[in-house]
């Protein structure tokens, strides 16, 4: 379930690096809920090549979010964020220099 998790996470980061079909089932597997046979029925297509359009769609992403690291970097954001909503002036412009750290990396 956590790799499930996980890669719903990342698809919407990467969804657009990969080709129309590989989008397409990812969607279809990951949002929607079908089992690889129903996507194999819907799209006409075997149930072997589902399983192998997933795993080589899973492997990019994650290749990609190894590479790029675009999800890890908006979640420590998002984090910091959070963080700036709770604290008092003078911590808030630590976490806004932090912040501004991190996008000239």
């Amino acid at each position: 379930m956590e790799k499930f998790e996980y890669i719903n996470e990342l698809i919407p980061f990467y969804q657009n690096l990969l080709t129309e079909r590989q989008n397409e089932i990812l969607q279809y597997y990951y949002f929607d809920d079908l089992s690889i046979t129903e996507i194999a029925e819907l799209l006409a297509i075997s149930r072997n090549a589902v399983h192998d359009t997933l795993k080589k769609s899973i492997n990019l992403i994650k290749k990609y979010e190894n590479k790029l690291g675009l999800c890890y970097s908006y979640k420590k954001r998002m984090k910091l964020f959070e963080q700036l909503k709770s604290l008092e002036n003078n911590q808030v412009d630590n976490i806004v220099n932090e912040l501004i750290n991190m996008e000239d990396q």
